[in-house]
């Protein structure tokens, strides 16, 4: 069986692949767009991520999704529409823009988006939080190294030195590496666009984990997925979108592959 695999492929039982769902209701409103549009592909979105709660994005793949996530990033421009993180109003004109407004994005190509490959473990995990650890165009390398160790046992990076090349690490590892940068720059909303593509089963399970802890701990958390039961095994609450818009929604608990697909393929919610 399916379970029997993974249980193969880790070295030990696994009784749940995916942690338990909120449990309680969520917190405040963190991010909300209304009538989002982005010229040509995305039109007349509303959707809202409440903080505590991690929300699925789905749908076939080519529907919008991808440009709507970078344009919330400020990767891709809205045209109209409003965007609120916090009840603070705007959409981001850049990344530096959204980084400001304690976003974080983790985009479906780690080694064109999020990482430098060249360049260490420690040296990539600071990039986006160089703030904390410069002063007078000086790096505090004490101040670096601590963090950087701090993060690396926290998320299990299996690296032989901070100074080690990304580039040498496993696909699972250099995930890590990008989690631990975002976590760096301590966001408040999380934008994740095929967070677990590519990499083994044991660090997916490490990826689970650690984003429910995040909304346990208040994050609100987006997550773009095209693997089908991720979706469903992950998220507290689901939206789906075809040809740009989304067309429907639903608890995770009461998803299914069938509704989903109903929905992805431009029909009505089943009843």
């Amino acid at each position: 069986t399916r379970d029997q695999l993974i249980t193969m492929m880790v070295g030990r039982e696994m009784t749940h692949t995916y942690p338990p769902r909120l449990a309680g209701a969520p917190g405040e409103v963190a991010l909300e767009l209304s009538g989002a549009t982005v010229p040509g592909k995305v039109f007349d979105v509303d959707l809202e991520i409440r903080s505590g709660e991690i929300v699925g994005l789905g749908g076939l793949e080519g529907q919008g999704q991808r440009e709507l996530v970078r344009a919330i990033f400020g990767v891709q421009r809205f045209s109209s529409g409003k965007m609120r993180v916090y009840g603070r109003e705007g959409f981001p004109r850049s990344p530096s823009d959204a980084i400001k407004a304690k976003i974080a994005f983790i985009s479906d190509d780690r080694k064109v988006d999020g990482l430098a490959l060249p360049l260490s473990v420690s040296q990539n995990m600071i990039l986006a939080a160089l703030g904390k650890f410069t002063r007078y165009g000086f790096v505090n390398s004490a101040a670096e190294k601590a963090e950087v160790g701090r993060l690396i046992e926290r998320l299990g990076i299996k690296t032989p030195s901070q100074s080690q090349k990304v580039r040498n690490l496993s696909g699972g590892n250099q995930q890590k590496v990008i989690f631990g940068k975002w976590l760096l720059t301590e966001p408040r909303v999380f934008i994740l666009h095929e967070p677990t593509r590519g990499i083994d089963v044991q660090t997916k399970m490490d990826i689970y984990v650690l984003l429910r802890e995040l909304a346990n701990a208040g994050a609100a958390i987006l997550v773009l997925t095209s693997d089908m039961l991720e979706l469903i095994g992950l998220s507290d609450r689901i939206y789906v979108m075809y040809e740009g818009r989304i067309v429907g929604s639903m608890p995770g608990a009461e998803a299914t592959e069938e509704k989903l697909m109903v929905l992805s393929s431009g029909g009505g919610e089943l009843a």
